[in-house]
């Protein structure tokens, strides 16, 4: 299994399978950061929880000001499921923010 975390971003691979459809899609926002504003963009397409990479693509951090926040990851072609990781306190379960 491949799992790729970024800030409060985590990609598991479910799925080696080629999607390339010969054009690599317009960057996909797949998380927002609440406390900065950056958010964690990379090149495929969402169909529900799954993001679908058709050639091999870059997991940044945009605006470019805060690259400095997360270093870029490569991301092989593929599909991968995103979550946002949770943590969890005495007073319960809440979304980890970046």
């Amino acid at each position: 299994m491949n799992v790729i975390r970024q800030g409060d971003l985590v990609m598991i691979r479910v799925n080696d399978a080629n999607t390339n459809n010969g054009n690599l899609p317009e960057k996909v926002t797949l998380a927002v950061g609440e406390d900065s504003g950056h958010a964690h963009v990379a090149n495929g397409f969402l169909v529900d929880d799954l993001f679908h990479v058709p050639e091999p693509t870059t997991l940044r951090v945009e605006p470019d000001t805060m690259a400095w926040r997360h270093d870029p990851i490569p991301l092989d072609s593929g599909v991968y499921r995103f979550v946002i990781q949770r943590e969890y306190t005495p007073a319960g379960a809440r979304r980890v923010q970046d």
